[in-house]
């Protein structure tokens, strides 16, 4: 039954539109050289942070120590959250008439940080029934574990799961789990999408 239907939606450049260029730019300034190894390694350390493998203080610590990064916390902080620059009203909208029909959830990569920001400031927040966000869960997309553990909370069979997300990666992932799972592009695509399954 359509009622059944679990949707899930990613955030960052579904829900909010991301912008990296004020991030990256500050943090030039606190290596003395960026190279590509130093980049290589920041990144995996990124995914690891967002996987829960450690908290916002060690996260802290290890740029320092690992990649002797210099940089003031509370700076760090204002810069990692620079990202989230507007919402994307459209979804938004979809979403409130999604949510007389059904339940909604999202399912996000993403860390401490970057959860108290939005949950702080982005009301949109509470309109879902359930947040899985990678790092309490210990896994991230696209890896299977995330997925299955997903699925395993919603206590559903995987093809009673809608799932709308930005990266090809993460939907293909999500489609060998039987997921029903589609490419973010814009609302108007996710309401097609939804239309088509008569969720709308």
């Amino acid at each position: 039954m359509v009622m059944s239907k679990k949707i899930i939606f990613d955030l960052g450049n579904v829900l909010f539109p991301l912008d990296y260029e004020e991030l990256e730019d500050w943090l030039k300034t606190t290596v003395e050289v960026m190279t590509p190894e130093f980049k290589l390694r920041f990144d995996q350390m990124y995914i690891d942070y967002e996987s829960g493998h450690f908290d916002t203080q060690t996260y802290f610590e290890k740029l320092r120590r690992e990649l002797g990064m210099t940089f003031d916390d509370e700076m760090f902080r204002q810069k990692w959250v620079s990202i989230w620059k507007q919402d994307n009203t459209e979804v938004h909208e979809l979403l409130h008439e999604l949510k007389q029909k059904h339940i909604l959830h999202c399912l996000s990569n993403t860390n401490e940080m970057h959860i108290q920001e939005y949950m702080q400031h982005r009301p949109i927040m509470k309109i879902f029934d359930h947040n899985f966000f990678s790092h309490e869960l210990k896994a991230a997309k696209p890896t299977p574990e995330i997925y299955r553990k997903v699925q395993a909370a919603l206590a559903v069979a995987p093809e009673q799961i809608v799932f709308f997300d930005d990266r090809k990666e993460n939907v293909h992932a999500a489609l060998k789990e039987g997921w029903q799972a589609f490419l973010f592009i814009d609302a108007a695509g996710v309401r097609r999408d939804l239309e088509r399954m008569r969720c709308l």
